[in-house]
């Protein structure tokens, strides 16, 4: 005989397996704590009796997971039992959906009570000044007396290289150096080697910031302009002799 029908005959026979209508199943969990169905929302009354009364020992009594199963009546016959089984409730989530239900049914009945408890450090002369004085605000901050906040942004404009180099230039040359009329034709001259020469930081492309503010002006010209009726002619374009300046045809000397 061979060794695999030698092993098959050593085997034992295997009873038909039990249909799962006729399997044992556990003992039914019997919760601790009556809780009453009336007045839950869908996430608790889409929950057991034990999970509902898991929710409640949590959220209500503030016990911790083994205890909140304890309490909703599951097995603790092995060590770690509770344990487990409170760490899969609370990860369930059904049960999460019931407990920030539950929490915010919390809040909203227990609101008027933390209102009372506010009123009372107010009015107590025993309790010190500053927690009368945040009990008060609190109060005034929850019922829409809350103090209003400004806020100050203070915006400084530096100037650049090239502005500062007209700036001088346009003094020299008799200018008002404040006015941008005037250091607004002072910048493409520092691209030509008579000009940047008598200026501190020399050689610059002065005339892409002219060109810049140009586009810029004339593009709120635009958006200022409005036609009147039977009007169809196009919006006055700001002119200078400082828009036709344009980059020199020489390079700056090497350093």
């Amino acid at each position: 005989m061979s060794r695999a029908k030698r092993e098959q005959s050593r085997k034992r026979p295997q009873p038909p397996p039990i249909p799962p209508s006729e399997r044992r199943r556990g003992r039914p969990c019997t919760p601790l704590i009556p809780i009453q169905v009336d007045g839950l929302g869908p996430a608790m009354l889409a929950l057991t009796d034990a999970q509902r009364t898991f929710v409640i020992a949590k959220v209500e009594l503030g016990k911790p997971n083994i205890e909140s199963a304890r309490l909703a009546g599951y097995s603790s016959a092995s060590p770690h039992s509770l344990e487990v089984k409170g760490s899969q409730l609370a990860h369930d989530e059904r049960i999460q959906a019931a407990l920030l239900e539950a929490g915010q049914r919390l809040m909203r009945s227990e609101g008027p009570k933390s209102i009372h408890v506010l009123v009372e450090i107010r009015d107590d002369k025993t309790a010190a000044p500053k927690d009368r004085i945040k009990a008060a605000i609190e109060l005034l901050d929850r019922s829409g007396f809350h103090a209003l906040t400004e806020h100050h942004l203070t915006v400084e404009h530096q100037l650049s290289d090239e502005q500062k180099d007209a700036r001088i230039l346009a003094q020299t040359r008799g200018k008002n150096p404040d006015s941008w009329a005037d250091v607004r034709d002072q910048l493409p001259l520092l691209g030509d080697e008579r000009w940047y020469s008598l200026v501190k930081r020399g050689y610059a492309r002065g005339w892409e910031p002219v060109q810049f503010v140009d586009r810029v002006q004339r593009y709120l010209t635009l958006l200022e302009w409005q036609p009147g009726d039977g009007v169809a002619a196009a919006p006055p374009m700001p002119t200078s002799p400082a828009s036709s300046f344009m980059p020199p045809t020489t390079a700056p000397p090497g350093p």
